[in-house]
């Protein structure tokens, strides 16, 4: 079986970008346990604005993200949907579908997506036969709830501007090459995101890159100091800008 850019071949190790190898709860899993593993995934493409689950349903297979970025929207205030979460490259959804639960959110492409995706019962398989495997997951799993908790502290405790620097520092953002991101978002759905209004998310933007750190335009971003803006994320307030 030969692999190309739109398919996984039988042995992770012979797919050469295959993201869930290097990021995703594959890559805790030590070499030898990788080269006897069977992968029960097929890497496919989705359009930005496809629609992988709907809240109440139960998934129809797992998606391990390799490309792309995915939004999880839910009910917000007045039953406005607003985004609760994005998930990025090494991020699997759809994992409780394997257990028969449904989805709490829609679970939305924002970007054109590359995806490897298995059944749920296929996925299923593999974990039952494979404890190396299962515990790999585990480990992943384990880290995507000290993520999460990061956040939601983060949402409890910084202010604005930490929570927008965090945000462009996060990673999981599309980026064209070392220092341009591109904005995948509206202001208010990243102020929905970031526990802001949306005024806010400008005005923090604009102070980023009166200190130099960042340059805006439009939708993409320019990163000019990167310790500068990992600094503002982790809380150190510029001497010659008061923080919002």
């Amino acid at each position: 079986m030969t692999c190309d850019k739109h398919a996984m071949t039988s042995h992770p190790k012979s797919c050469p970008d295959c993201a869930q190898r290097r990021r995703g709860f594959l890559s805790r899993l030590p070499h030898e346990i990788l080269d006897q593993t069977l992968c029960v995934m097929r890497r496919r493409r989705f359009p930005a604005g496809s629609v992988l689950g709907r809240e109440g349903e139960i998934a129809d297979g797992v998606y391990a993200i390799q490309e792309g970025l995915v939004k999880l929207v839910g009910p917000g205030p007045h039953n406005h949907p607003r985004i609760v979460d994005l998930m990025g490259p090494g991020d699997i959804i759809g994992l409780g579908g394997v257990f028969g639960r449904r989805l709490t959110f829609d679970t939305i492409a924002i970007t054109e997506l590359a995806a490897c995706y298995s059944s749920t019962a296929a996925f299923k398989g593999l974990l039952s036969s494979n404890a190396s495997v299962a515990l790999g997951l585990a480990d992943h799993l384990s880290c995507v709830v000290d993520r999460e908790a990061e956040r939601l502290r983060g949402l409890g405790t910084n202010t604005a501007i930490e929570r927008v620097a965090s945000f462009l520092v996060d990673g999981r953002l599309p980026r064209i090459g070392t220092n341009r991101i591109i904005l995948p978002l509206r202001r208010r759905e990243l102020a929905a995101l970031l526990g802001v209004a949306p005024e806010t998310v400008a005005r923090s933007l604009t102070r980023l890159a009166a200190e130099g750190m960042i340059k805006v335009s439009s939708r993409e971003i320019t990163i000019l100091d990167d310790e500068g803006l990992i600094s503002r994320a982790d809380g150190q307030k510029s001497a010659q800008v008061t923080s919002v």
